[in-house]
């Protein structure tokens, strides 16, 4: 459904929040873990959770204000639990007993708060462009049945189906069709006639349909027009028949095609939460700057290829949106990749021994350090990465062939032996 889970889930929300603050102040009470720049941001976090669960709280569910809340709340609780589970995962290589403020702590909360932010910009952009859209489209004003809803409320994690919309509409549709006459059938029958116009297969019952509109408003039967709305209609069992045909053909398809749609970009959105943890992953080993250089080649490249071209009509902007945001994403991964395929090859006397020097690729976690330094050999191999995908299967299919290939033959001491008394 469109409409938001309302003051049950603020209020369920807002209780997790106050539980988790709690269980971070009783920890970091009980453990004397020292004031710094970490114990600090997880606190301000769990106070602004707080503060904006509150604000949820009281601000009226039918108002706009409710998406934004949504996903600042959203991009809190990715923080909170991304950051969290980073310094875990950090305490246990420091082997620290506190949460020391260390290059390695610090590199662990940007990275939380880059995923935080890259699924808060996801979550708005397919809210906006994508879920309200097809809210808009398929979601009924109560107040104006026949017309579309034209604020509708609908959650930024909502899957997009609209599967109850489209009965309601459905179901409107035909009880008006068999209830109304006169002027208001005919409008009703135009409206099905408009929209089974592209389907193929339905061209008689489409000819035949217009041919029954357009006698039913020749003089002088058309007077009925000026004597009122409820007149009987010529031939109007037909057109109700028809117009029912066409309007669940059209109905249909149009169903099919959005479920379809909302269903790619849904998977594609998974694929891109997916890809996003992975770069976290990596950005927290310190491989910031080759991934940042491969992820803006990767962009430029998607843009390029987001250019109109051929049928307007083919243009998927479900699709396209949620490949927007996986490009960059997939270019940063598949750099570290590649980068790591390259220092493979060279080790297994593939490439030159000259290439892997030049690569200059650090080692190790980079806890004791600043963001990991790399060659600008490195970097440049990085972006060719994040701009083409072919390089990566090149790369990816050399290492799988050498690994596979069989061992080569020992040199087989053949040579026989002589024997004794020869």
């Amino acid at each position: 459904m469109m409409n938001y889970s309302g003051r049950a889930g603020t209020v369920a929300g807002l209780a997790a929040a106050l539980f988790g603050a709690a269980g971070y102040l009783w920890w970091w009470m009980s453990t004397q873990n020292p004031i710094n720049v970490v114990t600090i941001t997880l606190g301000a976090a769990f106070a602004a959770l707080i503060v904006t669960q509150l604000i949820r709280l009281f601000v009226d569910h039918g108002k706009g204000a409710n998406t934004p809340l949504t996903l600042v709340v959203a991009g809190l609780w990715i923080f909170l639990i991304c950051g969290i589970a980073g310094l875990a995962v950090a305490g246990a290589i420091i082997r620290g007993d506190h949460l020391v403020a260390s290059t390695f702590t610090i590199r662990m909360l940007f990275v939380a708060a880059f995923i935080a932010a890259y699924a808060v910009a996801l979550f708005a952009v397919r809210h906006r462009w994508i879920l309200l859209p097809m809210a808009q489209l398929h979601g009924i004003d109560p107040k104006k049945p026949d017309e579309p809803d034209p604020n509708p409320m609908v959650s930024p994690f909502a899957a997009g189906y609209f599967i109850e919309e489209y009965r309601l509409q459905r179901s409107h549709f035909l009880r008006q069709l068999r209830l109304e006459q006169g002027a208001d059938l005919l409008k009703r029958a135009g409206r099905a006639l408009s929209m089974s116009e592209s389907i193929a297969g339905l061209k008689a019952q489409h000819e035949e349909l217009a041919g029954l509109l357009v006698e039913a408003t020749k003089p002088p039967i058309n007077r009925w027009l000026f004597v009122g709305k409820r007149r009987t209609v010529p031939s109007g069992q037909r057109i109700r028949q028809l117009s029912a045909s066409l309007y669940e053909a059209a109905n249909g398809q149009s169903k099919s095609r959005d479920v379809f749609l909302m269903k790619v970009q849904n998977q594609l959105a998974v694929v891109a939460l997916f890809l996003l943890v992975t770069v976290g992953a990596f950005a927290a080993t310190g491989w910031v700057v080759p991934m940042a250089l491969a992820g803006v080649a990767a962009l430029i490249f998607r843009i390029r290829k987001l250019m109109p071209e051929g049928d307007p009509a083919a243009y998927d902007g479900g699709a396209r949106w949620m490949a927007l945001f996986i490009t960059p994403l997939l270019g940063a991964v598949s750099a570290v990749i590649g980068l790591l395929a390259i220092a493979a090859l060279v080790g297994a006397d593939v490439l030159s021994d000259t290439l892997g020097a030049g690569l200059e690729l650090p080692e190790g976690l980079g806890i004791d350090s600043g963001p990991q330094e790399f060659g600008i050999l490195a970097l440049g191999i990085a972006i060719a990465f994040g701009w083409s995908a072919r390089l990566l299967d090149t790369m990816l299919s050399t290492l799988s062939d050498r690994v596979s290939a069989p061992a080569p033959a020992e040199e087989s001491s053949a040579t026989a032996t002589p024997s004794d008394g020869q």
